[in-house]
Formats: C-alpha cells, sequence, structure tokens
C-alpha cells in the first residue's frame, strides 16, 4: 500500500498567496503516495479536525503553517503513530528553522518524503496546551501580542512593535518551584524551552533538545532596547543577563498577571504556569543534516 500522506494547510499563514494543493501534487506527481488535503477554519474547528485526522489513516500529516499551525496538528496526534512533519508557511517559522526545515516548498517537501523520523518530546503546560519549540511569560508574549494586532509581517512587523513593546514592558515578580528548590526573581521574561531558538534566529537556550527528557527554564533578568533588538536581529542574548534551570517539571507564579504565549500563540495573561515534559510523545520528520549536526 502506499504511503498517505495528509496535509494541514492554513491559508491565512505568511503566504496566502500559494496554490498548496497545486505545488504538492506536482512534486508527488510520479510518486507512488495517497495525497489528502484538510484546509483549516478560521476560527479553526478543532473538533471538526481532530475528527479528520482520526479518520485520514495517514502515515504522515504535515503542517502547512507557522508555529501555531505545528503546535496544533501536534495536539491531536500526539502519542501516536502518525509522524509530524512541517512546510513553513508563516511569519517566524520558529520551529522550522530550529529543525533546518527550509522555506523552499521543493526542499521542504524533500524531508517529507525522505528525511529521516525520530520520536521528539512535548512539553504539557497547564494541563491543555501542548508546548514543542518555546513558550513564554512577559516581554516576548507581549510582542507577540503587539504584533498579531499590527499590520505588518515578518521581521520588519516585528521591529514596529518593538520599541512601543519595550516603553511598556512589565517587570515579572515570579516564584519558580522545581526540582524541590524555590527560586524568586525579577525578570521581563521567563521562557519554557523545549528547544534552542526563536523564530528571528536568536539562541535564548544554548543547551536545548527537542528530545532529551526534560526543557529548560531560561530567566531573562534584563532586557533593554539593545538586546531586544539583537533578538530580533538574530544575534542572540547576553549571556550574563539570563539564568536556566534544567528540570523535567516547574511551577511558576507570578505576583501579577502577566502576558503569555505557547509556540507563538498569545494566550492572554495567566499568574500559573505548570509544565512537565512528556517525554518521546511525537514522531517528527526531521532533516538528515539536523541529525548529522546535533
Amino acid at each position: 500500500m502506499p504511503v498517505k500522506i495528509l496535509f494541514i494547510i492554513n491559508s491565512t499563514a505568511g503566504r496566502k498567496n500559494t496554490n498548496w494543493s497545486a505545488e504538492i501534487e506536482s512534486y508527488f506527481n510520479e510518486k507512488d503516495v495517497e495525497l489528502d488535503f484538510y484546509e483549516l477554519t478560521s476560527p479553526v474547528d478543532c473538533d471538526a479536525l481532530n475528527n479528520y485526522i482520526k479518520n485520514a489513516k495517514a502515515n504522515k500529516v504535515i503542517a502547512v503553517g507557522g508555529d501555531g499551525t505545528v503546535a496544533l496538528v501536534a495536539r491531536f496526534i500526539s502519542g501516536s503513530d502518525m509522524a509530524l512533519g512541517i512546510i513553513p508557511a508563516g511569519s517566524a517559522n520558529g520551529m522550522a528553522k530550529e529543525l533546518l526545515i527550509p522555506e523552499s516548498v521543493p526542499q521542504a517537501l524533500d524531508i517529507i518524503d525522505q528525511g529521516a523520523v525520530t520520536r521528539i518530546d512535548t512539553v504539557l503546560i497547564n494541563d491543555e496546551h501542548i508546548c514543542l519549540h518555546l513558550s513564554d511569560a512577559g516581554i516576548n508574549a507581549q510582542l507577540i501580542r503587539n504584533f498579531e494586532a499590527g499590520d505588518t509581517r515578518g521581521k520588519i512587523g516585528y521591529l514596529k512593535v518593538a520599541w512601543k513593546t519595550l516603553v511598556r514592558r512589565q517587570v515579572l515578580k515570579i516564584e519558580i518551584k522545581h526540582n524541590g528548590s524555590i527560586v524568586r526573581r525579577k525578570a521581563f521574561m521567563v521562557v519554557i524551552a523545549n528547544a534552542g531558538k526563536y523564530g528571528t534566529g536568536a539562541v535564548i537556550n544554548p543547551v536545548g533538545e527537542i528530545d532529551d527528557g526534560i526543557f529548560e527554564v531560561v530567566v531573562v533578568k534584563r532586557l533593554s532596547f539593545w538586546p531586544i533588538m539583537k533578538m530580533m536581529l538574530s544575534l542572540g542574548f547576553d549571556k550574563k543577563n539570563i539564568e536556566i534551570y534544567q528540570t523535567d517539571s516547574v511551577d511558576i507564579v507570578s505576583k501579577s498577571p502577566v502576558h503569555f504565549q505557547v509556540d507563538g500563540e498569545y494566550l492572554g495573561k495567566v499568574k500559573k504556569i505548570a509544565a512537565v515534559i512528556q517525554p518521546h510523545q511525537i514522531d517528527m520528520i526531521l532533516p538528515k543534516a539536523y541529525l548529522e549536526n546535533r
């Protein structure tokens, strides 16, 4: 029987003018595969999507969109034997960049067709949200909220709202419980990191691995205009401004409500964040180059 590949397409993502089904069908024209397509509605009908994925009996399920689309698809195949693939089509594409998946559609399809499958971890947050990549509370989540409310996408869009976000940044007063210890800090951002870098290329977590059975809690203690510009320009963070804690679970409590996002999706303000690792939950289709360079 041929391999069946289901493509979950978010046509409202960054590349709105691409005929995804035509490009994908052209690529697989002479290959022995069965193709299926599902286009996301706006707002997403999660029940319909979940039912479609379950009934499709696909070997591979491919998220065509940005980080939010990837996280959404991951939620419905977690713990199954279906393999998750990515065709980057969003504004930042942080997870794809983390995994060295190119934005070129033919090259991304090469990975779907010929890539290696590796079981990766996920992080369950507040018993509800699955994080594959990076979640955070504080200034970056606030930046995402402002970006979504703006009218410009890509790095230019982020730069346009960076100053506004910086001026209105909130100092977090947080308590972090992990590995039997309690840490209290003032910070501009706290990150739950299952991986290493943001979609801009900025490395926030230099020790991040997606399949090591742990995650990192990164506390950003200082963040002025130049450091946030460095983040936007892929120049990374100054290590003296961050603290990193490795753990398999954490409880974070903020004195006041703080902006919060999971894998690029802004989720409003929260006062409590509980996160726990879920080892080897998803089969991920990865470029061989990513595995070779680890």
